[in-house]
């Protein structure tokens, strides 16, 4: 019960981050396109270097609860009967992983990419799940 609390909180926690980084990523690119043209002031620098740093501790904290998700359910982690989420946080740490490795990549293929990051904010999904289970 306290791994899935600690996890439940990491997701959250994790998905609020994610939330207000899209926030002020949204403001800034709206406050630099409207000074572009001529309206507003000129926008502050947005600095990423937190929400980075975040999301690097957050998935190295998704990989070890995978790990050690594998590790204590061995076959039935994709056989038993939470293999759906299992299968499902392997993708999104896949995936995040993989997105680590093309940041170098054009800003326009980066930014289709940005969507995937949807899937951790999914995963908040499971913990309505869990936090149902607790009140049963």
């Amino acid at each position: 019960p306290e791994w899935s609390v600690l996890s439940a909180l990491i997701i959250l926690v994790n998905t609020v981050v994610i939330g207000v980084e899209t926030q002020l990523q949204t403001q800034h690119q709206l406050e630099s396109a409207l000074f572009r043209e001529g309206h507003g002031q000129e926008p502050t620098n947005f600095n990423e270097t937190f929400f980075t740093v975040a999301e690097l501790i957050f998935l190295s904290l998704m990989i070890l609860e995978v790990l050690a998700h594998m590790y204590v359910q061995r076959k039935d982690f994709f056989c038993g009967r939470e293999q759906t989420w299992n299968l499902f946080d392997l993708t999104v740490v896949v995936l995040s992983l993989g997105m680590l490795l093309l940041q170098n990549m054009p800003v326009s293929f980066l930014r289709a990419i940005r969507l995937l990051r949807m899937g951790k904010i999914f995963r908040a999904f499971r913990v309505v799940r869990y936090l149902r289970g607790l009140r049963s």
